[in-house]
């Protein structure tokens, strides 16, 4: 028997599905953190029932290797965030190199400093923010599959 909490976090969990496709709750800035901080919290709570309930199944083999393809997924796009030395990113990503040395001689031009490292994206802040969405929607998925179990 689900107990109320159980239930609560399934209603939000269900309540947040029906909202992201909504064209307000998906597609504008302002709605970016609405649409990232509630199934961080509901993958929490998930997380502390789950860990509360004792007697709860042990977690299936594809669960665990989809949630570790899924970790290791997260993992690879946010390492194209870490800045790594010149000669580490002309072995990693040439062509991300080669733009990142062009913005640096333009930005030598114009006399504004630049930093010598540099990472894997061209556009940091656009990945960070599909960083975040990308871990909004593990958090959503593991937060479903940690009260189904």
């Amino acid at each position: 028997m689900a107990t109320a909490a159980e239930r609560i976090c399934v209603v939000l969990l269900l309540v947040y599905l029906a909202w992201v496709p909504m064209p307000f709750g998906s597609n504008i800035d302002a709605a970016f953190l609405p649409l990232v901080v509630p199934p961080m919290i509901l993958f929490a709570g998930a997380a502390l029932l789950r860990l509360r309930d004792h007697d709860a199944p042990h977690l299936t083999f594809p669960y665990r290797a989809w949630t570790a393809g899924a970790v290791v997924f997260i993992m690879i796009v946010a390492w194209q965030l870490v800045p790594m030395p010149r000669p580490l990113l002309a072995l990693v990503s040439p062509h991300s190199n080669a733009i990142w040395s062009s913005a640096d001689r333009i930005a030598s031009l114009a006399g504004v400093p630049f930093g010598s490292a540099h990472p894997i994206s061209i556009d940091p802040i656009a990945t960070r923010h599909e960083l975040l969405r990308l871990i909004a929607m593990f958090a959503a998925m593991q937060a479903s599959a940690l009260r189904s179990a």
